[in-house]
């Protein structure tokens, strides 16, 4: 998992893809 987003609706896409 990365730490560091782009954003947040960015880090929020890849939480749900990845999970």
């Amino acid at each position: 998992m990365k730490t560091k987003f782009h954003s947040r609706s960015e880090s929020r896409r890849t939480l749900g893809d990845k999970l």
